[in-house]
């Protein structure tokens, strides 16, 4: 099986990412094609959630697709200093349109 797939569609992505980070959120359509050219997910699809706390990132190890995000989210020095204290939803849909959400003043509940 080959693994790392989609880290160079999230290397591409990871200006936007970081820059919807700094101001709050945002939304972007991802090419479907160039995921699916990639590799084959017909069967679990392309979806994903990944629910940073306090920037710390969860392993999804069922999802080759937010896998291959969190490694790059994990390498990025910019990335590691700007989600303390923070809430950060990244997540994509069956569309294509990556979603980035923030909430500020994160608490451990």
């Amino acid at each position: 099986m080959e693994k790392e797939k989609y880290l160079n569609l999230w290397e591409q992505e990871l200006p936007f990412i970081l820059s919807a980070i700094r101001n709050g959120g945002g939304e972007k359509a991802l090419s479907g094609e160039k995921f699916q050219l990639n590799g084959n997910r017909t069967k679990s699809g392309y979806s994903f959630r990944l629910d940073i706390n306090n920037g710390t990132i969860p392993t999804k190890s069922n999802t080759a697709v937010a896998r291959d995000l969190k490694k790059v989210l994990d390498s990025s020095i910019e990335f590691r200093s700007i989600p303390q204290n923070k809430q950060i939803t990244i997540r994509m849909g069956v569309k294509f349109i990556l979603t980035i959400e923030i909430i500020n003043n994160y608490r451990d509940s």
